[in-house]
């Protein structure tokens, strides 16, 4: 699960979250992950007029597949992909103005948890443990988590 979140003064958030994925350790102790097709993607988003954006899809459907892969044990994201995805499943009302997700750009504090994996720093130590919730447009939460995690910034500039 990832939140980013914009500076407080802008009201900007978009979180998102993929259910079911599974983490394993191989003999080499090598980490992998898969998802199965029936996992289920969850997302949020809000503007900083206050205009929200949710939805979930599953991972096995044509879409689903497109904006979520896993080649070689890594995960990438579709990020386009996803926030076009999410808009096809809301009304027309909250269309308006969410394509601004597509083109996102600033400094935002981004927040990582993951269930189910115990990861430790290089002395041993656990990481603190952090909770991330998926909102829903409709009230009440589509998804949350609660595991070790992180939290940080990162900058996303402009295609050049």
């Amino acid at each position: 699960m990832v939140e980013v979140q914009g500076a407080a003064s802008s009201g900007r958030a978009l979180t998102a979250m993929i259910d079911k994925v599974v983490f394993t350790l191989g003999a080499n102790n090598q980490l992998s992950l898969s998802v199965p097709a029936d996992a289920t993607v969850h997302v949020y988003g809000k503007k900083g007029n206050a205009s929200e954006v949710s939805g979930s899809f599953k991972m096995g459907d044509s879409q689903g597949t497109k904006v979520v892969r896993i080649e070689n044990n890594k995960l990438t994201l579709d990020y386009s992909g996803l926030v076009t995805r999410v808009l096809g499943t809301n009304s027309i009302a909250n269309k308006a103005g969410l394509d601004y997700w597509e083109g996102i750009q600033g400094t935002f504090t981004v927040t990582a948890a993951i269930s189910n994996l115990d990861l430790r720093t290089t002395d041993k130590k656990a990481l603190a443990s952090t909770k991330v919730d998926v909102k829903s447009v409709a009230g009440g939460l589509l998804g949350s988590v609660s595991g070790v995690g992180f939290s940080g910034n990162v900058t996303i500039k402009a295609a050049q």
